[in-house]
């Protein structure tokens, strides 16, 4: 089965190219830009490029177009996943954001803490991609007789899945590779009396939702669990040690109000709301936690089923 490695994530490309910018950015007083600007002849320079008709006719006959981006402009962007792919949540956060910030001259230590709380949020998403994937090579390892999947709902699930996947054959909108031949192949092993059906194990991953209370739910459908008991992680003591609850119920209530919260925190960030939300060092903390406390509870729970 996957172990829970929260904080080993990967960085979206928008905002790597968002850190990018920040991170190679001098921190200059906006006295330093008056000052800046008050001095210029021109006070605020704008550059242009100007293409006459036929310069445009010639780039497009000729197929020369410009080069917009040029490699030449873009800078080294510094990952920030290569912080937190070894800090944990029980690490000290506070020297490393110490290093990097004077490594990079970023005065702004919110922005990297918002960068860190969806790192941990886009881990946890894929943490529960990949528990549904070993899941299902685990079960089948055990037996993938057709009898056997048909009992743990596995055999209509692999097949419209995979029916799901071949739809993206022309565009494949999933961002997941997808060797189209291989899985139309095995889909015809999904018959009665068939005394090897192979799972398509990677489609039951593409188009989840994220992990809300909702799409941990959906995910776990996936696999044969249509009514997920949320007791189930409620009940265990480093969950409840975590929300610093007592009982099962409270416990569950908790785990859909942070759920909730934090799926609305890294809308907020990634999509620049009007107010982008402050985000601290005990904000990350807190999330590197709490994500791995219920991605471990639900881990257990699928190795109980496996047993």
């Amino acid at each position: 089965m996957a172990k829970s490695k929260i904080s080993s994530v990967l960085v979206s490309e928008d905002l790597e190219e968002e850190l990018g910018k920040q991170t190679h950015k001098k921190a200059t007083t906006g006295a330093e830009l008056e000052k800046l600007y008050d001095d210029t002849s021109g006070r605020i320079l704008q550059e242009r490029n100007d293409f006459f008709l036929p310069q445009i006719r010639d780039f497009i006959e000729t197929e020369r177009w410009v080069n917009l981006r040029p490699e030449y402009q873009r800078r080294r962007r510094w990952d920030s996943g290569r912080i937190l792919a070894w800090v944990g949540p029980d690490d000290d956060l506070r020297p490393v954001v110490e290093d990097f910030r004077a490594s990079t001259r970023l005065s702004d230590l919110s922005f990297i803490y918002r960068s860190f709380y969806v790192q941990a949020w886009s881990a946890f998403e894929l943490f529960v991609r990949t528990l549904i994937i070993s899941y299902l090579e685990d079960v089948s390892d055990r037996a993938n007789d057709f009898d056997s999947l048909k009992k743990a709902k596995l055999i209509e699930r692999n097949l419209y899945h995979t029916g799901v996947a071949l739809q993206q054959i022309f565009e494949n909108r999933s961002n997941v590779a997808i060797d189209f031949y291989l899985i139309a192949k095995n889909a015809g092993t999904s018959i009665p009396k068939s005394k090897e059906v192979i799972l398509n194990s990677t489609p039951f991953g593409i188009f989840l939702k994220c992990p809300s209370v909702d799409g941990i739910e959906e995910a776990l459908k996936r696999i044969g669990f249509p009514k997920f008991d949320w007791d189930v992680v409620g009940s265990t003591a480093p969950v409840r040690q975590a929300f610093g609850t007592q009982n099962t119920r409270e416990t569950v209530h908790q785990i859909a109000a942070f759920l909730q919260d934090a799926e609305r925190t890294r809308n907020n960030i990634v999509h620049r709301g009007e107010g982008i939300r402050a985000v601290s060092e005990a904000d990350v903390r807190q999330g590197l936690t709490i994500f791995k406390v219920i991605g471990d509870a639900l881990a257990d729970f699928l190795k109980s089923k496996l047993t």
